[in-house]
């Protein structure tokens, strides 16, 4: 059950990028494929054994620190290769060798960034949203990963602002990165709506900051009982009629 919408006017919206504005889980997919054909042609694996690889690789680029720790100032690309390094040579026994993982790590990305794109009708939708209110992109992640991911999409031109994470001293769900949005946009936090597909990033954050949440829940699951969003969606073209249903619409100044 979702909690009642807060009562202000609503002047701006906020939206999370992977998972909610872009299919993030198709590109990964696609990367994953591409590396899974590198470790079968360079290390001897059936298709098998490599794709057990490479889901136990991308799932510790999405938790590293459970793997590895970072070094103070190491850039993004070499240490996703150091990582690369580590969890292969547990599982496998083998070290690929620095040149080897930088490499493979450079044709991962490339292979995940060449395949990201919008979920249908989310250009439609921003369109419609930049009309009627502010709009700003919030996402959590690495320059390094997120402003390829920006491009290969070509999103600046359809939402007011872009806020990257790894470029701000804070990342969701830290209320002070929806403060920062709130005041570069220039809106209360409760005029703004933010949508999200993260229950502790992007719903928790934006409750905690004082905004509306729009949960993005394509399967229906259940939340728990201390994270609430104001509302749920299950994909981003069905925006439009929830605004419209429980906010009204207005022109954008």
């Amino acid at each position: 059950m979702a909690i009642p919408p807060l009562h202000a006017q609503l002047r701006a919206v906020f939206l999370d990028m992977d998972h909610t504005l872009c299919d993030t889980a198709r590109a990964d997919a696609k990367g994953s494929q591409h590396l899974v054909s590198i470790l079968v042609a360079n290390l001897g694996l059936n298709e098998s054994t490599a794709g057990a690889e490479v889901a136990r690789f991308m799932s510790a680029l999405y938790q590293p620190e459970d793997v590895l720790k970072r070094e103070p100032e190491e850039e993004e690309a070499l240490f996703r290769a150091r990582l690369m390094r580590t969890v292969f040579m547990r599982s496998l026994g083998k070290d690929i060798g620095q040149a080897q993982s930088r490499h493979w790590i450079r044709e991962l990305m490339d292979a995940r960034f060449a395949a990201f794109d919008y979920f249908p009708q989310a250009r439609n939708v921003m369109a419609w949203l930049r009309e009627r209110y502010r709009t700003a992109v919030i996402t959590n992640g690495p320059t390094y990963s997120q402003a390829p991911k920006i491009k290969a999409v070509d999103l600046e031109p359809h939402v007011d602002e872009v806020f990257i994470s790894g470029q701000l001293p804070w990342q969701k769900p830290d209320r002070a990165i929806f403060d920062h949005v709130c005041a570069e946009i220039g809106v209360l936090p409760s005029q703004a709506l933010h949508v999200g597909d993260s229950l502790g990033s992007d719903i928790a954050g934006a409750n905690g900051a004082g905004l509306n949440s729009v949960w993005i829940n394509p399967k229906g699951d259940t939340h728990p009982a201390h994270i609430q969003p104001h509302h749920q969606i299950r994909e981003i073209c069905e925006l439009p009629a929830l605004i419209e249903a429980f906010y009204g619409t207005k022109t954008a100044p």
